[in-house]
């Protein structure tokens, strides 16, 4: 047997061992004549994975069982993860497959059921799904607007629920951008425009308007890319897709149209034509808890012998440093708590530890429909996990992704000390 997909194919080469064989003497015939000393097959090596296996089994049957209640939803995934380390606690997708029938074997009638099925179960979306972040993507945008001086904490603008844009060409033409809350959110400033995910907010300061000026792609992309969106993380499955930031060439080049404001406006909103898969979501999650760090994720924590002995730990790798300052830092981590507090994910409060976080709801489909999202870290005055969840098809992210997370908060703190001093022994 060898691997075929997942850690299997990835660390194939320390699991195969090497073969043996028996050396024989034959005549014309076929006839064995003598038969040699054999050479000895040397078993493979045993791998440890960072997987909480209990977690895992727990979140897997917490989304079936969420999915199953939301008729619209085609599919979904969570990814759980040390914000310390990149240890990967729990990387769930739905709906998925049996690996033991797999490996038993599958008759071609099942198999070709498997990959004709509409909702994707041998699809990993957690690390190659592609999807627009929607408001979970203003995490990036508020550290791009903080760092360049756009704006600061005592910068407020008026929410009213939408901007009016006059075409420059012909004013008789009139854009209109609408927030999601059509009747304003009043005076917001970054940190309330986190808490009520206000998109007036950050379609100011992330394009211009008026006498504001914006980011603007450019920038918005630079930062973007220190969080390393637009590139691969480095985990250790095949398949990992990069997820994608646009920009004015690559529009002139694709779809032969000029940038217009209004994509910098749904780009620094998480929609438009950017992509992000569920672990980079989780990746940006965890360097404003972590205090500016991506590690690089991972599930191998350990390689040892056939007989026990440690051959090697795999230890904490940064693939990104420095990604925000502490002054930054503290204002996004205050707006993400008080998502929760005061904000629109409200259901986290019955966490049994205090939890920070994002919703997100991600029109696709010609805006037709929506994917949730919601991703947080807990606990927030002490950072020690990252979750992400994303609901394909779900709806609103507060409705659908949200509650997941609170259950997966209690769930995973339920049995464990949240203590720095007790958590370490």
């Amino acid at each position: 047997q060898i691997g075929k997909s997942g850690l299997e194919i990835y660390y194939e080469k320390e699991l195969k061992g090497v073969n043996g064989a028996e050396y024989r003497i034959v005549d014309a015939s076929g006839e064995i004549i003598q038969t040699l000393s054999p050479k000895a097959s040397q078993p493979g090596e045993n791998i440890y994975t960072t997987l909480d296996t209990d977690l895992q089994k727990h979140i897997f049957q917490s989304l079936s069982d969420k999915l199953a209640t939301l008729p619209k939803a085609t599919g979904g995934s969570v990814v759980v993860t040390d914000v310390n380390s990149g240890e990967i606690l729990s990387l769930v997708n739905y709906p998925s497959f049996s690996i033991n029938s797999m490996t038993k074997g599958l008759t071609q009638e099942e198999y070709d059921n498997l990959l004709n099925d509409s909702k994707l179960p041998l699809f990993n979306r957690a690390i190659s799904g592609e999807y627009p972040p929607g408001s979970t993507f203003k995490i990036v945008t508020a550290s791009a607007i903080l760092a360049e001086k756009i704006a600061d904490i005592n910068t407020f603008i008026n929410d009213q629920g939408s901007l009016r844009i006059v075409n420059k060409y012909d004013p008789s033409i009139i854009y209109i951008f609408w927030s999601w809350d059509h009747s304003g959110l009043g005076p917001v400033n970054v940190v309330q425009a986190l808490t009520l995910s206000s998109d007036i907010y950050f379609y100011i300061f992330g394009g211009g308007y008026e006498e504001y000026q914006g980011l603007g792609i450019e920038k918005l992309k630079k930062y973007a890319e220190k969080y390393l969106l637009s590139k691969t993380l480095g985990i250790d499955l095949i398949g990992e897709r990069p997820g994608f930031i646009p920009s004015p060439t690559w529009k002139k080049e694709t779809k032969n149209e000029e940038w217009y404001l209004g994509d910098d406006y749904n780009t620094a909103i998480g929609q438009g034509d950017i992509l992000v898969t569920p672990l980079q979501v989780n990746a940006y999650t965890q360097a404003i808890a972590n205090g500016g760090k991506i590690y690089r994720p991972h599930l191998l924590k350990t390689i040892k012998t056939s007989d026990g002995k440690i051959i090697q730990d795999i230890k904490p790798e940064i693939i990104s440093d420095n990604i925000i300052d502490q002054n930054n830092l503290d204002i996004i981590r205050e707006g993400l708590r008080a998502v929760v507090t005061d904000g629109t994910a409200k259901i986290l409060q019955n966490a049994i530890v205090p939890v920070a976080g994002k919703t997100g709801t991600a029109q696709y489909y010609n805006n037709e429909k929506e994917h949730a999202w919601f991703t947080c870290y807990a606990p927030a005055d002490n950072p020690q996990i990252a979750i992400t969840v994303f609901v394909e098809g779900g709806g609103e992210g507060s409705d659908s992704a949200a509650p997941l997370a609170l259950d997966i908060v209690n769930y995973y703190f339920s049995s464990r000390p949240t203590d720095p001093a007790s958590s370490n022994q």
